[in-house]
């Protein structure tokens, strides 16, 4: 049984790290269309429409990080910058593509350690290499 740490994969912004992210997840959609018909026996047939992913993170709070810390993620967001997006090992081996910055959350509690979070909405499709 082959297992994996979670922790060999980084998430990157144009080729460079963001950040201190503690925990990450790429979730991938199909959009289904109805088809059924009379003929369907009383059973729902579906095909499959659109695909859709996002891309979610969590870091610690770091502005003076070397690599995309969240001042950089800021930037990016507010100028609507599209941006080339990979969640891979060091070796090259998961995901790509390119997406925006959809949302960004910053977290203050008080006694505790400062996080941020985001998103990026992909576009353009999913590229897997191994």
């Amino acid at each position: 049984m082959a297992t994996f740490n979670g922790t060999s994969l980084l998430i990157k912004v144009d080729s460079t790290a963001v950040a201190h992210t503690t925990t990450a997840s790429l979730t991938m959609d199909a959009a289904t269309i109805d088809v059924s018909s009379k003929d369907s026996g009383g059973d729902a047939e579906f095909i499959v429409g659109q695909k859709s992913a996002t891309l979610d993170f969590e870091g610690l709070t770091d502005f003076s990080a070397t690599g995309y810390g969240l001042d950089d993620l800021f930037t990016i967001w507010y100028n609507r910058e599209e941006i080339a997006w990979e969640f891979e090992t060091s070796g090259g081996t998961g995901f790509s593509g390119v997406g925006y910055i959809t949302s960004l959350t910053l977290d203050a509690p008080m006694e505790d350690v400062s996080t941020f979070s985001g998103t990026i909405t992909v576009t353009a499709g999913i590229t897997f290499t191994s």
